[in-house]
């Protein structure tokens, strides 16, 4: 380790806090209606807990079919990173296999060994391992991610627009009053063809 470098579990979390923050002002700095990008944003957090490739392909059609800001819905994809997709997954999973019965729940670790072990095998074998098992989690995977990102892109619908009024309307104010300070420097400014009045008599 480099001497003087922070903590790599510092600077792991400082990270994704910084990402975050990007992510966030991203999405409410848009210059367009706080509806629509309230949507995108919402349609960008539902797609981001879904068990798919193509999250942000997903989040930008759902944007335009419930007329948000397609930017908008684009950020949020970080959500689901290479950190925790797995967690967020298996999470989903997790809670799709309660709500249908006949499930039978794999352990977090066991689904992780599964995984790791399709690497070691031929592609045959990979392929038809890998179907059975994307088989057996992914519709309540599906399930579980459709509940859990509903429960969280309607809140973040409204804390998103919250926010973009928020930042709007600081954005006006500062615009008004820097219009009303050059209107009063300018107010403030001498008139170059009243300054001497007397001058053109004095020619004549």
């Amino acid at each position: 380790m480099i001497r003087g470098a922070p903590p790599q579990r510092k600077g792991f979390w400082r990270g994704q806090w910084y990402a975050a923050v990007i992510m966030v002002r991203s999405a409410v700095h848009l210059q367009d209606n706080p509806g629509r990008i309230a949507r995108g944003s919402a349609a960008g957090i539902f797609c981001a807990f879904l068990p798919i490739v193509g999250q942000t392909i997903a989040g930008i059609a759902i944007a335009w079919a419930i007329r948000g800001n397609l930017l908008a819905s684009i950020p949020w994809s970080w959500i689901s990173n290479p950190f925790t997709t797995l967690p967020i997954w298996y999470g989903c999973y997790v809670l799709g296999a309660v709500l249908m019965p006949g499930y039978q729940l794999i352990g977090y670790h066991r689904l992780v060994e599964q995984v790791s072990q399709l690497g070691n095998v031929s592609w045959w074998e990979a392929l038809t391992s890998g179907s059975q098992l994307i088989g057996a989690i992914f519709v309540p995977a599906l399930v579980g991610s459709c509940v859990i990102g509903v429960v969280v892109a309607v809140p973040g619908y409204f804390a998103v627009r919250s926010l973009v009024v928020l930042v709007q309307t600081r954005r006006e104010q500062r615009s008004a009053t820097w219009r009303a300070k050059v209107e009063a420097s300018q107010s403030r400014a001498p008139d170059s063809g009243s300054a001497n009045p007397a001058e053109p008599a004095a020619l004549t």
